[in-house]
């Protein structure tokens, strides 16, 4: 079992004449804890949440997580003085037969699923992980000196007589910058806060904690979008990367489209057997109220699904006598019109065919051929391939044929 706590029990300080915790602000219509428990919620390695809270905004709490349907939260626990005394009671919250723990600031709303399940991975193999990301700014140290009052430069622009001067500049490649989650395995971290208790040791965060009792702690490369929002300004930048994910969610829902399409006919006597635009001798064809081709009408109606237009039947009913005895190409011409009225091409396409008989190998190319060029693509983005059910169900007693397709189209700006 894997609990996430997450912490949520500051007052925010930091974020200027705000009155209401930094946690409960808002980001593009949503509180930022309830960014953060959507992230939890919907990873599949989190098992359990754990909140941790001021007693006063429970009540603010219970209302984020129902609005943002979080199921996984088996605990809204009491914070105390310091973060780590909050950290404290939510690890004496968490069920005992928990085998790790992820301890993550509430206001880190931009972690990614793929940083969580590393943490996991890592603390199930070490014991401890902390994830941080290289820094990317010269640091120095810096002490304080004590300035001679008769240097009289030195006087008229440092009105005290201590000022903070540089000792040394550490080396950046060694320096990460630390963020959450911090993940442990639990009774392990459950044992250093109990010791760290009873000396009266507190860390700057979970990590340094493990370090003092000398444990290792496995370092996962996060990301610098993981921002802790403490500033007005780190607000606004919270912002402008939701907009970000949200334009870069669109984009990639609108350039790619994915749909499916499946057609079924009965064979008969005294039909022509068409698929793929082709007429295949046989003793059978398949029974419509256009040319019953089973293949065409699987590529429109994927087509159809990815523009999120229905089906063919929809746009081309079997109760219009117009369609009938009609080509299936001609119909797929049709839909491909309106798919580049869309402003969208045919990325590719991948059709079968379910016939016992009769054998449809020889054919293959040639359907590629009319199809693609239907569709205006080349025949190397169309893939037909035929099948038998092994004598199974009605295709294998040959009372019909049936066909599927998947078609990717493309947006072209």
């Amino acid at each position: 079992m894997v609990t996430a706590i997450l912490v949520a029990a500051g007052k925010g300080a930091r974020m200027g004449e705000q009155t209401i915790p930094k946690q409960f602000l808002c980001v593009e219509g949503r509180p930022i804890l309830g960014h953060t428990l959507r992230k939890f919620e919907t990873c599949n390695a989190i098992d359990q949440i754990v909140l941790v809270i001021r007693r006063r905004d429970r009540s603010t709490c219970e209302r984020i997580i129902s609005e943002c349907g979080a199921k996984k939260v088996t605990g809204i626990v009491e914070g105390g003085k310091e973060r780590q005394d909050s950290v404290f009671q939510g690890l004496l919250h968490v069920q005992p037969q928990t085998d790790v723990v992820l301890i993550h600031d509430a206001v880190r709303m931009f972690v990614t699923e793929q940083i969580i399940v590393e943490s996991i991975r890592a603390a199930r193999q070490y014991g401890a992980s902390v994830v941080a990301v290289p820094v990317k700014d010269t640091i120095k140290q810096v002490g304080i000196r004590t300035v001679e009052r008769s240097d009289q430069h030195i006087r008229e622009t440092l009105p005290d007589n201590e000022a903070l001067f540089v000792v040394k500049t550490l080396d950046r490649k060694t320096l990460w910058q630390v963020q959450t989650p911090q993940t442990f395995q639990y009774q392990r971290i459950l044992e250093i806060y109990q010791k760290a208790q009873e000396l009266g040791i507190y860390g700057t965060d979970d990590a340094m904690l493990a370090e003092y009792f000398g444990y290792m702690v496995k370092i996962v490369r996060g990301t610098y979008r993981n921002i802790k929002i403490t500033t007005p300004d780190d607000l606004l930048i919270a912002q402008a990367f939701l907009q970000d994910e949200r334009r870069i969610e669109y984009s990639i829902s609108i350039m790619f489209r994915v749909g499916i399409g499946y057609d079924v006919h009965r064979l008969v006597e005294h039909r022509k057997l068409i698929l793929g635009g082709v007429e295949i001798p046989f003793e059978k064809g398949l029974l419509g109220h256009s040319d019953a081709d089973v293949l065409t009408h699987a590529i429109c109606d994927a087509i159809l699904g990815a523009l999120g237009l229905g089906d063919i039947g929809r746009h081309f009913p079997d109760s219009d006598p117009a369609y009938k005895g009609i080509s299936s190409l001609t119909l797929l011409s049709d839909i491909v019109e309106r798919m580049h009225q869309k402003r969208y091409k045919i990325g590719n396409v991948d059709a079968i065919i379910i016939a016992q008989k009769p054998r449809l190998s020889n054919y293959i190319e040639e359907m590629r051929a009319n199809l693609s060029s239907v569709m205006r693509t080349s025949a190397g983005v169309v893939n037909v391939k035929a099948t038998t059910t092994e004598g199974l169900g009605f295709t294998g007693t040959c009372e019909g044929i049936a066909a599927q397709a998947i078609v990717n189209i493309v947006y072209c700006s």
